[in-house]
């Protein structure tokens, strides 16, 4: 399958990427539907993604305003290898989690002008008995699902129109 769901990929040592994106080339599209880790992220990632795999979308998260820097950073290293943001990123915003709605908010509205796409990812603890039961301190039912819609709506619009040319 051409999804990789490994969030700490970049983690790996250079030689075990390397190896993977060799692998991955006979691919006919590569999709870390989980999120690259912005943080660990250098140069010679993006070389090697961009010269090995066929990549129709750039996945990274951004979970709290600490990582705004990274953020930013990461996103001026794709635009000088030629990466189009606004055609090509997703960044997962993660809330529910530590944060309030406004917390949450700024951090959507941070990726959109920097011109991603976010896409909120809500938090579910471990020992949930049924998905979105869990209401975190500072939210409400009502502001998590206007939180999900508010950022996941126009990105997934944005996905199928630019996917289903690809």
């Amino acid at each position: 399958a051409p999804y990789i769901l490994d969030a700490n990929f970049l983690a790996c040592s250079k030689s075990h990427i390397e190896n993977a994106c060799d692998k991955l080339s006979l691919l006919h599209f590569v999709d870390f539907l989980h999120g690259l880790d912005a943080r660990l992220l250098e140069p010679w990632h993006i070389e090697l993604f961009l010269k090995k795999l066929k990549m129709p979308v750039w996945r990274f998260t951004f979970d709290s305003l600490k990582h705004e820097a990274v953020l930013k950073n990461t996103l001026a290293m794709l635009k000088e290898y030629g990466v189009k943001i606004e055609e090509r990123v997703i960044i997962y915003c993660l809330y529910g989690f530590k944060d309030t709605p406004k917390d949450a908010y700024e951090r959507a509205k941070l990726v959109i002008s920097l011109g991603a796409h976010p896409y909120g990812m809500r938090f579910q603890p471990l020992d949930a008995l049924s998905k979105d039961s869990h209401i975190p301190a500072g939210w409400d039912a009502n502001s998590l699902a206007q939180f999900g819609e508010f950022c996941n709506k126009p990105t997934l619009a944005w996905l199928y129109r630019n996917l289903k040319n690809r």
